[in-house]
């Protein structure tokens, strides 16, 4: 997809009151951190796990290694959903996950 200049991933829908930018490691961190130990954030709360375990470090690892390979549309978490929605149309993505205010 992207050889053909098509963006893989669109995320964003925010606009001015953006939290869309925040998808691409909620999804990292669910599937790298939460499924090998569901529990993380009650033993970050505690104290008995951090942002460094090797496991959250590889899911931040892996949203930045796509950002910085041109993966992620970095324009898409400022959009409104009405651009990103138009975006989407442009072939600037296959896919879209959107957050309204």
């Amino acid at each position: 997809m992207k050889a053909k200049g098509i963006n893989p991933f669109v995320v964003g829908g925010g606009g001015k009151d953006t939290r869309a930018d925040m998808y691409p490691l909620i999804g990292a961190v669910a599937t790298d951190t939460y499924k090998q130990t569901p529990d993380w954030l009650t033993r970050k709360a505690k104290g008995s796990m951090k942002f460094t375990d090797p496991a959250f470090t590889k899911a931040a690892r892996k949203v930045s290694d796509l950002a910085k390979k041109g993966y992620i549309d970095t324009a898409g978490p400022s959009r409104s959903y009405a651009d990103d929605e138009q975006a989407f149309r442009d072939n600037k993505g296959s896919g879209t996950t959107s957050s309204t205010p």
